[in-house]
């Protein structure tokens, strides 16, 4: 098993026992910023050690137990004592070993070694004290290692963690390369002092960026606006800067008198410590406070620290210059142009999808959307698309004329030509899109039911009582990626039924007129197609089961509670439905809210009522009939060579409809 992994390999989002400090540095290395190159070690390796060398009652779960005394120093010794002279195991040994000479092949001239805190509470996670710098061997990588994992066995430590009501506590590692830099500071996105969000503040010195940000070495000052205006500077004289010796111990030392008077900064330096500031903000979506440093011409990020306290900032949509002028926002939002799915709550949650939606409505009618920005828009729950860019999409559908959408007032795309043709490539990719849209959409909804099937099953025997944190975040974490999958799919089957509707219509309203949507209600929208329908059905044929039993009659005619047999007939009702989860996740749902006081009311009123319960026993005969009905009138009045397009759209919508309405429901 490999415990140690390189920062950019980790992905946090599916990492366990890093801590929320070293998941920050892997977001930010693998976001590319400059981070020094490192690894991690999770906390598993030191949970590995406790074991091995502590008893029970002697871990961090029991030191940290609040009905278990409090140790004393010389026992704490002991433990820090035991846990750092304990064997790291070969295996561990080996790869710090590994990380150490990869490390040295890049040209580090030493090694740091950050210990971190991994606790059950969030804001109990922290830095373990200094972090070990100078680390010039194998030997002393693992002997810090070893004394990292001793760190938590503290007195201090452990009272600010029972104060916390922490329960669960580890350690985490990260090894990396020292930057050895002359000029270093910290920067903070949110005035430190007046808290002032419109206003950053630079430090910088010499040497170490902790001696700068600790305040143990004089320092220059800058007041600069968000938007890059100096407001204020201070130029100190910096006679003294914090440095470590062979050995890793900190040591102040004399700066030379010709720096020692002048500006730590350049101009240029001081933007690329502001743009690093900027970039690391926008993608943590929180102020924060940076130490950084200076080493051969090149700005490293060395420690990030997200303010507390303090709200998120919203990312905010860019849009290029030179395309805000293909921004034609639609003046209705997309809940409003097709209620039934996507009200604003639905929205909220699957707008993520909106152009995948989009996009696979295009790729349904062999059109290809390519890397248009900007195609949805977001605001407070509600969908808005924009018309410039689709407009862009729609004239690269092959047989689509471009001179058509000209004249009724499109504007065209600057490289569309009104002369362009469709070439054979075109039309091979479009029929591929086709394919792969229609075809083998059944295939992929098929594969993910049964997967919808199984996670379902999983989710619903967990007790989230029952795990802890790392196990939930894992869950959440799985769940997510899942969700995703399933949000994708679902846009993708209803794009191909929006194009197969399309195409139902502009055959059967060019043919019947006016009598087309009684005719398509009748052919589509049945019970064996919409589950709101279905619901009604399968009601009604409860009631008609239940009205032969005379207890169930009697119950109708009186006040009483309802029997033991029929609360059972309602909870196997409700469990084959699940509307009730259906009406959480869409208050606009046109399903109603089944919960079982209602669901007793409603069979009382069917069982109670003579003529509504014998028109629920023909309601189905009904249904049957209209359809057979249909089916005779479209075959009469659609001419013979239209016989094969029109069974082919049937029969698609029909089962297009069931999945569709079948991952909604799921």
């Amino acid at each position: 098993m490999h415990l140690l992994e390189p920062i950019e390999s980790i992905v946090p989002r599916r990492a366990q026992g890093y801590g929320e400090h070293i998941l920050r540095t892997v977001q930010l290395a693998r976001a590319g910023l400059p981070v020094p190159a490192g690894s991690a070690l999770a906390r598993t390796a030191a949970d590995a050690i406790y074991e091995s060398v502590l008893a029970p009652e002697e871990r961090l779960a029991a030191l940290l137990d609040p009905h278990n005394a409090f140790p004393t120093e010389a026992v704490l010794g002991a433990l820090r004592e035991r846990v750092r002279a304990a064997p790291l195991g070969p295996e561990l040994s080996e790869q710090l070993s590994e990380a150490f000479r990869t490390l040295q092949s890049l040209g580090a001239p030493a090694v740091a070694v950050a210990p971190a805190l991994v606790a059950d509470k969030l804001g109990a996670q922290r830095w373990l004290g200094d972090v070990l710098l100078g680390v010039s061997s194998e030997a002393r990588l693992l002997e810090a290692v070893s004394a990292a994992f001793a760190a938590p066995f503290d007195a201090g430590l452990l009272r600010t963690l029972r104060a916390g009501d922490v329960r669960d506590a580890s350690v985490s590692v990260l090894v990396q390369r020292v930057v050895d830099g002359l000029v270093s500071g910290v920067v903070y996105t949110r005035h430190p002092v007046t808290a002032d969000a419109g206003e950053w503040l630079v430090r910088s010195g010499y040497g170490l960026a902790s001696g700068v940000r600790r305040c143990l070495v004089p320092s220059d000052v800058f007041r600069v606006s968000r938007d890059g205006f100096i407001r204020d500077s201070v130029v100190v004289d910096k006679t003294r800067m914090l440095v470590t010796d062979d050995t890793g111990v900190r040591q102040e030392r004399e700066v030379p008198a010709a720096l020692a008077a002048s500006v730590s900064l350049t101009d240029a330096t001081l933007r690329d410590v502001l743009r690093l500031a900027e970039r690391t903000e926008r993608h943590l979506g929180q102020p924060v406070r940076i130490d950084w440093a200076v080493s051969q011409s090149r700005l490293y990020l060395l420690r990030i620290q997200t303010a507390v306290g303090t709200p998120k900032i919203p990312r905010t949509r860019v849009q290029a210059p030179a395309l805000r002028e293909r921004a034609l926002w639609s003046h209705a939002e997309i809940g409003e142009a097709y209620p039934d799915p996507i009200s604003p709550f639905t929205w909220s949650l699957l707008g993520r999808f909106g152009r995948v939606g989009v996009a696979n409505v295009l790729a349904a009618t062999g059109a290809a959307l390519g890397a248009a920005p900007e195609l949805m828009v977001d605001v407070r729950g509600r969908g808005y698309l924009n018309l410039g860019v689709l407009t862009e999409a729609v004239c690269r559908i092959p047989g689509v004329s471009a001179h058509v959408l000209s004249r009724i007032g499109l504007d065209l795309p600057r490289d569309v030509r009104e002369d362009d043709r469709v070439g054979p490539i075109d039309l091979t990719r479009a029929v591929l899109r086709v394919y792969d849209s229609h075809v083998r959409l059944s295939e992929k909804l098929g594969i993910l039911a049964t997967r919808m099937a199984d996670e379902r099953g999983h989710f619903a025997g967990l007790d989230a009582r029952l795990l802890s944190p790392q196990a939930s975040e894992r869950v959440l974490c799985d769940a997510e990626a899942f969700l995703g999958e399933a949000g994708t799919e679902l846009m993708r089957a209803h794009g191909a039924w929006l194009v197969t509707l399309a195409a139902f219509r502009m055959l059967f309203g060019a043919s019947f007129g006016a009598d087309a949507l009684r005719i398509e209600r009748d052919l589509l929208w049945g019970p064996d197609e919409l589950l709101s329908v279905r619901s009604g059905r399968d009601f009604l044929k409860l009631g008609r089961t239940l009205s032969r039993d005379t207890r169930a009659r009697a119950w109708a005619e009186s006040s009483k509670e309802a029997p033991q047999f029929v609360r059972e007939a309602l909870d196997e009702f409700e469990q084959q439905h699940r509307h009730e989860g259906m009406f959480l996740l869409d208050p606009q749902s046109p399903r109603w809210r089944e919960t079982p006081r209602r669901l007793e009311a409603a069979l009382r009123v069917l069982l109670s009522d003579p003529m509504g319960l014998a028109f629920a026993i023909e309601r189905e005969q009904l249904v049957r009939g209209r359809r057979e009905r249909a089916e005779r009138e479209w075959k009469r009045k659609l001419s013979l060579p239209l016989w094969p397009v029109a069974r082919l759209l049937i029969r698609r919508m029909r089962e297009l409809t069931r999945q569709r309405e079948g991952l909604f429901s799921d």
